[in-house]
């Protein structure tokens, strides 16, 4: 079955879903990116009355817990796949769904051990507060706002989970100011506990082919210091070089292994800032390893056909309004006013 467009950023909101085995739909913007890049082993403080603060980029997080990690993102990003899905999401801003459905989705075994996560999780979330600062009043779909609450009602009964987005919030995922980007399944099923890493590092790999989509030299690579940057789960060169200076055990090796984990969504390769493959027989020091590239050569089974379609039809509303205004134009100048 060829995969079908359901939805456009200028469409009525419909649910959105793709006949593809290894793919979802994720609602995403420079501010949710962001979200997914919130990690407490990065710009934390402790604040009175045992609130917390992490910041990455332009955003900012106020919690009440202990940290923020790969888990918090990945389940962020399960409700926002579950809202693409919700049928008129624009005007009905609650998420629901099943633990059954939710250990599907993750490949979970322990029902116990789901449901005492997702408790946790979901206790933690009605109490996340946020604020972006970057964008421009100008871009809708990167505009900034002040801090507040993401949901407005979260809980769990009967088997079931339930997320309500404020109005805020829910303008900011609304289909005029998020727009869609294929999302593997693997990052569902990644113990972000485990493996954060390879979590961290694809969900930057498929932000980048979405964001740079038609243009192969930049969607399908990417500069391995741009990587690391976006994964707070490895420390800096900094931070390893003022402890034990193992570079190779605690930042190398560690990526390599991360990305091979990914495997299973495309095949690759490292290329040095010459042009030519990482040689490992002679060893990699930081400076080459972090200024090398990291090149897709193939993916598999990514939806490049429904991307073609879903820019086919923005190319085409854009066309569409463009001759309304001529037209208005013209009217006006001809005297022609209704």
């Amino acid at each position: 079955m060829a995969n079908q467009v359901t939805n456009t950023p200028h469409s009525a909101p419909s649910p959105v879903k793709l006949s593809n085995k290894s793919y979802d739909v994720i609602l995403q913007n420079n501010a949710t990116n962001q979200i997914a890049q919130l990690n407490t082993k990065r710009h934390t403080k402790k604040l009175p009355l045992g609130q917390m603060q992490v910041s990455f980029k332009d955003i900012t997080a106020l919690f009440k817990g202990d940290k923020l990690d790969a888990l918090d993102a990945q389940l962020f990003d399960y409700i926002l796949i579950k809202y693409s899905q919700t049928s008129n999401h624009d005007n009905f801003p609650t998420v629901t769904f099943k633990l059954k459905e939710y250990m599907h989705d993750r490949k979970l075994r322990d029902a116990k051990s789901a449901r005492k996560t997702l408790r946790k999780e979901i206790t933690k979330f009605a109490d996340l507060k946020l604020s972006y600062s970057g964008g421009n009043y100008k871009n809708k779909y990167d505009y900034p706002f002040v801090i507040q609450n993401i949901f407005s009602k979260t809980g769990y009964a009967n088997g079931t989970a339930f997320f309500t987005f404020t109005p805020e919030i829910s303008a900011l995922l609304s289909t005029d100011h998020a727009m869609l980007m294929p999302y593997h399944r693997l990052l569902l099923e990644i113990n972000t506990n485990r493996e954060p890493t390879a979590w961290y590092l694809f969900r930057k790999i498929l932000l980048n082919k979405r964001t740079n989509f038609g243009n192969s030299t930049r969607a399908d690579r990417m500069k391995i210091s741009t990587l690391l940057k976006g994964c707070p789960s490895l420390p800096t060169y900094e931070e390893v070089m003022a402890s034990n200076r193992h570079v190779d055990d605690r930042i190398i090796q560690p990526f390599f292994k991360a990305i091979e984990r990914l495997s299973d969504a495309f095949e690759y390769t490292y290329l040095t800032t010459s042009g030519k493959p990482f040689n490992y027989k002679e060893g990699i020091d930081y400076h080459n390893f972090a200024n090398g590239e990291l090149v897709i050569t193939s993916w598999k089974d990514y939806p490049d056909s429904w991307l073609q379609q879903l820019k086919a039809s923005k190319n085409k509303h854009c066309k569409s309004n463009q001759s309304v205004n001529y037209s208005a134009i013209n009217d006006r100048a001809s005297g022609n006013t209704k």
